[in-house]
């Protein structure tokens, strides 16, 4: 993400369109406290992670360097901020303004209550439902009222022997969408946060499909005379590519809906996600796909190798389809272009996952990834002839004189 959005060219847009400076109170020099800071972690994906994964950032900045929040006071629901662009600052030495804002805020030391919403990258495609009175504690939330459609761009370079940490920088359109739990300071909390900064603890939205592919033994392409695979292309089909959001639906509160829900998301749109990979695997596993998704659950259902449904099937079932290319080596005149054969072959996405029954799903929950590791090791075509044995039919003897 380019560093102009931090405090410059964003700035005086956003919040020229965004900060009603109507909503916000005069406080007296002995009301007022310290200057209202931020700091910001992120959770780590519950599914197919560790501790040393390269995943594992705890800065939102690692994921995106602005966000935009909204936050309030119990003093008659002061705007406080009122969507207000807050960016990271790279070149600050100072670790108490990493994360600024334009016009400084203090804390009122006569309130009891504050409360802090957000959501990034300041740009997302949120809308926001405001507070209207702390003192009645309605609460408010995100919603993405037109259908988001997230296209799976695959990030992963091509030969990636890890994983993308984020898509911070990368050009491409698949951007992750991350809010704030709500930062309810009341208390002891209240004065921690006055004397230090409102801690924010983003979460993922999106799930994330991960694919790693290698190759057994006799696929080496750093070996002259091995044979040596080719991915052509990975195909998803019949995958939801968008859809709305609600961080409250019906009567189900937000603070119950964490990481993991599907409640919040309405998918629509099935469609086929297409991966042109075209490079040379080898034995030790590559990521070939690395795309964020619309959370939903698929189902179970049987397809077989050549793309045909069997008999009474679940023809909307998700399944993925790999094409690649075997190049053999020729000792001949120690070519391998010249030898090319292509394979493809159709597996049900949540088979392959290890879903065994049809009543069960898989779950691409928010901030969930599932990974994939295929591993290919082609059974060479071999000979072995024999011959039938001469069959006696008759038997005769003849004697001449």
């Amino acid at each position: 993400m380019k560093k102009s959005y931090l405090l410059i060219a964003a700035a005086a847009a956003i919040f020229a369109a965004c900060a009603d400076m109507d909503n916000f109170k005069e406080i007296s020099k002995t009301e007022q406290g310290a200057e209202i800071a931020f700091s910001t972690y992120t959770q780590k994906a519950t599914r197919a992670e560790n501790s040393t994964s390269a995943y594992g950032a705890f800065d939102l900045k690692d994921h995106h360097e602005t966000f935009r929040v909204w936050g309030y006071k119990n003093t008659e629901a002061d705007a406080v901020f009122n969507g207000d662009s807050v960016g990271y600052n790279t070149s600050s030495t100072n670790s108490a303004t990493k994360w600024g804002y334009l016009f400084n805020r203090y804390w009122d030391k006569t309130a009891t209550t504050y409360e802090f919403y957000a959501f990034a990258p300041y740009d997302a495609p949120f809308s926001f439902d405001g507070v209207s009175s702390i003192a009645t504690q309605k609460d408010g939330y995100f919603k993405i009222t037109s259908a988001f459609d997230k296209v799976g761009d695959n990030v992963s370079p091509k030969n990636a022997a890890s994983p993308v940490a984020s898509w911070k920088g990368l050009t491409t359109d698949n951007v992750d969408l991350m809010i704030a739990d709500t930062c309810r300071l009341t208390d002891d909390a209240l004065k921690n946060a006055q004397n230090g900064k409102v801690q924010l603890n983003f979460i993922h939205i999106l799930s994330r499909l991960n694919i790693t592919i290698k190759t057994i033994d006799g696929f080496d392409p750093t070996v002259a005379t091995d044979d040596s695979l080719c991915v052509d292309s990975i195909i998803i089909s019949n995958f939801a590519h968008a859809g709305t959001f609600s961080e409250i639906q019906g009567n189900v509160d937000a603070n119950q809906l964490k990481a993991g829900a599907t409640e919040r998301w309405t998918s629509s749109n099935v469609k086929k996600y297409r991966y042109d990979l075209d490079y040379t695997a080898t034995t030790s596993p590559i990521y070939a796909v690395e795309a964020l998704m619309i959370p939903q659950t698929i189902v179970k259902d049987t397809i077989n190798l050549d793309g045909t449904y069997p008999t009474g099937a679940n023809v909307n079932a998700p399944y993925i389809k790999i094409a690649y290319s075997i190049y053999s080596y020729n000792p001949q005149d120690g070519s391998k272009e010249t030898n090319k054969e292509h394979f493809t072959a159709y597996y049900n996405l949540a088979k392959v996952f290890g879903i065994k029954t049809n009543d069960s799903t898989l779950e691409f929950n928010e901030g969930w990834q599932n990974t994939l590791n295929i591993s290919i090791s082609p059974a060479t075509i071999k000979f072995d002839a024999s011959a039938a044995p001469w069959a006696t039919f008759k038997n005769e003897d003849l004697e001449i004189k």
